[in-house]
Formats: structure tokens, sequence, C-alpha cells
């Protein structure tokens, strides 16, 4: 038979129609799920999950790092006081080893020191000093006895009952190698006569030869008449602060983990200065700065290119925020980074993949050797088989009676085998679908006809407490009206989410597209995507302590009434400051002070506002109350008037038996003017409520 009637024979036509079918479908189905959406919603969502992880380390860093280890203010104005009075620099030390002391413990960091310069400093660089470490920072011994005295005189030592470090030194020589740490803060002195402008974060070093390396946070101090005196400071070991970068966050096994880089004046680049892990040092070299190549920047997620490496290595970099600005030392930046391997990282998006390709390839190879064997069956006359395939089921196996003619029954069971076939395929691919750890479903139907498909996994996906899919098997109507009922429930803020209400709410992503004669869609379970996102949104508008709203949010809510169109009629911004969470923390622990903070908070929820309120937490002790739609002025003040009163009617129980009162100061400033910025209204109430608290503790201020 030459190749032009053989290519018109039945035999031909029907391989390759049936071998056609059966690619297009699988085509058609795994691209539905990749041009759906289901490959780059899970990239996206492999990226943001890693980016929200070290954004919120990076937020518990910055955290500890401005809350604890640099809150020194309290400390300077002790020394102050004490190096006034003082005739020796040994006299000094004896009288302000317990403010170190407590300085140390309040911070939680491994050391703190008073550095004072020697008479012959300029010539040999020799600071007397005072260093107190504690190797456990995390264990507060009342007896001091976790402590060790670094360098200082030996007579502290035996005065505390505390040992002398390994590497103790009477002095401490500065170097190269050491020297920025006292020079930096020091030297700028003339910049500004307010410390906390001068306060400076040195890159990990030696402060003596043969010892471990730390950061340190360094301020320098003056006597009451303004005169530079020495300077103060807190050390944060390496090994302490690998405690606050637990690798195990970004992945429990084999993670390349965190590490800090570093980028000066003029850099472009980032250079890692502080790295973990045996992993991360073989794989990253922290002699060279990094080589970037944008990803997201939405996200601040990057290719790191100059690595050792077989697989990409992904970095989420997040600024530290060190410095304020106009500072001398704003234009040294910090920068967490995050490290991640492609193949960890998108995991779940490769397992989608291999599983599509594994579902192309066999159904290629089902439909070439089912349509094959197929073939060589059909003897059956077209225009009489033709017939009775329109009258079958075609979601049964379609099976001609016997006409007695070898050629027509065989071209008959031919047909019947090849709609066998199909069906079979079409269950493989839904089988195929089982093994993607997805809830993942899809259906088909005729515009015009009857026909309806839909896989098993699919009547798990829609199905409510409500109704049964099974019910909709043989009735596409009814199945198109119940889909029409839930593209009704649209989740606001989502793309092709919907939900089904009930008992336990499900949400479903759902995706169609339509042919010339058929619509085919794919739906997803995202019930447990959908939940998280709103579990997360809870967490950032929420303060985890008091339940109120947080400072982000409670200025968002702000910003939201002021470009509406409500009428805001009289309205006030009042910031509220705790007088006395420090004594009640030093006194009786951190726990205790929480518990005072949720107490103060419960007295905030006492007030009845004639108008509507805004109620957030600025920070540790701060309160920052929105008053607005009030009648007059003096409706607010005599609210005011009334929860300062309620204050004093209820005590609060210590753990030692004894009672104080919820004390706080507050300044109150009114809002006249939609243009006025938020900002500059929060820092008019912040400096009216510090003057109440320095004129008189537990009263507002206008």
């Amino acid at each position: 038979m030459n190749s032009g009637i053989k290519n018109k024979s039945i035999t031909y036509k029907l391989t390759v129609f049936v071998i056609s079918i059966i690619i297009f479908q699988a085509i058609l189905f795994t691209s539905s799920l990749k041009f759906g959406g289901v490959i780059e919603k899970g990239r996206e969502n492999a990226y943001k999950s890693f980016s929200d992880t070290v954004y919120n380390r990076n937020n518990y860093l910055q955290s500890e790092m401005k809350n604890s280890w640099t809150n020194l203010s309290p400390y300077l104005q002790e020394l102050s006081a004490i190096v006034q009075d003082c005739d020796s620099n040994e006299d000094f030390y004896n009288q302000s080893t317990n403010t170190l002391i407590n300085m140390l413990r309040t911070t939680h960091s491994s050391g703190a020191f008073i550095l004072l310069p020697c008479e012959d400093f300029s010539e040999e660089n020799r600071l007397n000093s005072l260093y107190i470490r504690d190797y456990d920072p995390f264990l507060n011994d009342s007896s001091n006895k976790d402590l060790y005295l670094f360098s200082g005189p030996a007579s502290i030592a035996r005065d505390l009952q505390i040992p002398l470090d390994q590497n103790w030194k009477y002095s401490i020589n500065l170097t190269q190698d050491n020297e920025k740490f006292f020079k930096n803060p020091w030297d700028n002195i003339t910049e500004t006569y307010n410390p906390n402008y001068l306060g400076y974060w040195s890159k990990p070093f030696y402060v003596v030869p043969g010892d471990f390396q730390v950061i340190t946070y360094t301020l320098p101090f003056f006597d009451k008449n303004g005169t530079p005196r020495g300077v103060l400071g807190v050390e944060i070991s390496l090994n302490y602060l690998q405690q606050f970068l637990p690798a195990s966050e970004i992945q429990r096994k084999d993670s390349l983990g965190y590490m800090i880089g570093f980028k000066d004046k003029g850099d472009e680049n980032i250079t890692p200065f502080i790295m973990g892990g045996a992993l991360q040092k073989r794989m990253i070299s922290g002699n060279e700065s990094f080589i970037l190549e944008p990803v997201d920047d939405d996200l601040s997620l990057y290719k790191v290119l100059n690595h050792q490496g077989k697989e990409d290595i992904f970095a989420s970099i997040q600024k530290i925020g060190l410095y304020l600005n106009n500072t001398p030392f704003e234009e040294e930046e910090w920068y967490l980074i995050g490290l991640m391997g492609e193949r960890n990282l998108l995991s779940y998006v490769n397992n989608i993949q291999n599983v599509m390709s594994l579902s192309l390839i066999l159904s290629v190879l089902i439909g070439i050797i089912g349509s094959s064997f197929v073939s060589f069956k059909v003897t059956r006359p077209i225009i009489d088989l033709s017939e009775k395939v329109k009258k079958s089921d075609k979601k049964s196996v379609f099976i001609p009676d016997g006409t007695g003619l070898l050629e027509v029954d065989e071209l008959a069971q031919a047909m019947a085998v090849a709609n066998n076939e199909l069906l079979a395929s079409s269950m493989k691919i839904s089988k195929i679908i089982e093994l993607v750890d997805v809830s993942m479903g899809a259906f088909e139907y005729s515009k015009s006809g009857d026909d309806l498909f839909i896989t098993e996994q699919l009547k798990e996906v829609l199905k409510s407490e409500d109704t049964d899919i099974e019910d909709f098997e043989e009735n596409k109507d009814r199945f198109i009206d119940y889909l029409e009922w839930i593209f009704k429930n649209v989740e606001n803020g989502e793309e092709d989410v919907y939900f089904i209400p009930g008992k336990k709410t499900k949400w479903v992503k759902i995706k169609t597209v339509e042919t010339e004669g058929s619509v085919l869609g794919v739906a997803i379970n995202v019930t447990q995507e959908i939940m998280e996102k709103r579990k997360l949104k809870r967490e950032i508008d929420f303060d985890n302590l008091t339940g109120l709203y947080s400072r982000s949010t409670g200025q968002r809510l702000f910003e939201e009434v002021v470009n509406s169109n409500e009428d805001i009629q009289t309205a006030a911004v009042i910031m509220f400051d705790l007088d006395s969470l420090k004594e009640v923390n030093d006194n009786h622990g951190h726990n205790f002070g929480d518990a005072y903070i949720r107490e103060s908070t419960r007295r905030f929820k006492t007030v009845k506002p004639a108008g509507k309120s805004i109620l957030s937490r600025r920070s540790g002790d701060e309160f920052l109350l929105f008053l607005y739609q009030y009648p007059d002025k003096d409706t607010v003040r005599k609210e005011m008037d009334d929860f300062f009163a309620r204050l004093k009617e209820i005590p609060v129980p210590l753990p030692n038996g004894d009672v104080i009162y919820i004390s706080m100061s507050a300044g109150l400033v009114w809002f006249e003017d939609t243009r006025d910025n938020y900002e500059e209204l929060i820092n008019k109430a912040d400096s009216l409520m510090y003057k109440a608290k320095k004129t008189r503790k537990g009263t507002l201020m206008e």
C-alpha cells in the first residue's frame, strides 16, 4: 500500500485522531494548571513566606537593639551625678559599680563597661576601665556569682566577691583593631551635647588579644557641668548574638541561616561581617561583597551570584535601623540577611512541575499504546458507527451490536476500546493529581449539550455542609447553578478566590477557561492559606501583649478618618505614658511589668466616649488615644478628668502584698485642621506629656 493510500486509511486516521485527542487533553489540563496561576502562586507564596520570616526576625532584632541593648539613658544620668563628686577614678568606679551591674541586668547584654581616658591618653592610648561580663545574660543571679570582672581594679572583684576573667586587665590599651568603639563616640562630642545622638555600634572586634569577638554599643557621658568625662557601653558577644538568629527558623535541617552585612559610606554592595554556621561559611565568602541579582524588589529578595554552592542561593535582605537621621554614624548601614537554597525554597513548586511533567508523559504513552491497539480493531463503517456514537453515553463504554460482518464488528469493537481508553486516561490524570500535595480538582462541561465531567478530587474541594456535589454528577444545570452561587461569595482582596459558608467556612480558588464548545475549570482548596493570611494580618494590626491596635495600625486608622468625608467635629490627640513602669520592672520583674501594662490597658477601656476613639500602643509604656466627633472641647476635658479620677479609685496588688495605683502622665493636642501632619501632632503631644512628667506626674497637660 503506497503512502498516499495509507494516509487515507481508517486505521491511520483513527490512530492519529485518538493520539491527538489524548495529547491535546493532557496538554490542556497541564496548561490549565500552569497558566491558571498554580505554579506562579506557589512561587510567590514561597518568596513571601521566606521574606516575611526574615522581616519578622529583623523587627525582633531591632526591638532588642533599641529597647534593651541601647537603653542606657537612665544610667547616663546616674553616672553624671556620681562622677561630679568623686576625687579619683577608683572612687568613681566603687560608687558606679551598682549602676553598671543594674545596666548589665536590665539591657540583657553580655557585658557592660565604663571607659575613662588616662592622663597620658593622647600619648599611650590607654583607658582606665570598669568592665563587667555576664556569660549567660538569660540567668540573673541576685548574688552576682555569675559575673566576671574583665577589666578594672581587682579590689572591686574582691568587694563584689566575683572572679577575675581569664583575660583580666587593669586597663585597656587601644589599638588600630579595637579603638573605634571608644574613639568614634568620644571624637564626635563636638557634634552635639546630647549623648543619645552619639551612640555607636561597632563591627565585631577583640577587646584584648586572645579574647572572643564582640560588638559594642557606646556613647559618651558628661558631668553636671557638661564636661565630657568618659564612655559608657554594652557588649554583645557573637555567640550570644547567634541565639537571636536561629537558623532553624528559616529551614529545619541544613539551613544556611542568617548573617549580618555592612555597607559604609560610598559602598555600593553589602559585605557580610557576622556569619553563622559552618555550612554558611563554606558557601559564602566573608572576604568579599555580595554580587546580587534582584528577584523581587518589593520583598527585598535577591539571588547571590558569588557563592560556592551548586544551586542558586536566595537572599532576603532587611535593613536594620541603627541610627537616627543627621547623626554622625547614620551612613554606616547594617542589614539582616536570610539565606536559602533554591531546592528548599521552591520545593513545593518543583514538586508540582515534576508531577505535571509525569502526567503529560504518561498521558502521551497511554494514548499512543491505547490508540494503536484500538485503531487496528476498527472495522465498522463510519456512518453507522457515527450514528450509534452520537446516541451513546459518553461516560460509559460504547459496545455496539454485532453485524455479522468481520470488518464492521472489528471497527465497532475498536471504537469501544478507544472510548474506554479515553475514560481510563482521564481517570489516570485524576489519580496523578492526587499525587500533588494540593487539594485540587477539575471539571469540564459542554456549552450546548448535557456533557459534564468532574474529577473525584473536585467533589471534596467544592463540597459544602449543606450540599453534596455527588448529586450534580448527572445534572449539568444543577452543577452550573452551584458554581454561580459560589461565584457570588467573593473573598475581598483575593483574585479568583471565593468562600463556601458554613460552620467551618471553606475558601476555594476557581479558574475557568472557555473553548469553542466547552468550559474547563480547576478548583483549589486555599482555606489554610487564607486563614494564615488573616492570622498574619491580625498579628500585624494588633499588639500581642495588650490586644490594642499596633503603632502602625493606629496611624493608618487615624489617616483613614482624616482623609475620609466624615465630619470630625471636635478632635484631640492624647499621648499617655505610665509613670512607674520602670520602678515596677526593677522591683518586681518584667513579668509583673507586663501585667501592669495589661492592667493599664483595661483602665483605658473604662472610657465611655461621647464621640469616637482610636486607641493604640506606641511603645512599651506609651499609648496614643485619638478622640473625634465630640460636640465640644469641654466634653473631652470632662472625659479625661473622669478617667484620671478613676485611676485613683482601684489599686493594683503587688507580688509582695502591697498595692499601688496606676499613674499616667499625658499630653493633649487639639486636632483642628485636616492638613495637620500626623507626626507633628504626635511630637507635640509627646512634648506636652514629658512636660507633665517633669512638672507633676499623673496629670494631663493641654
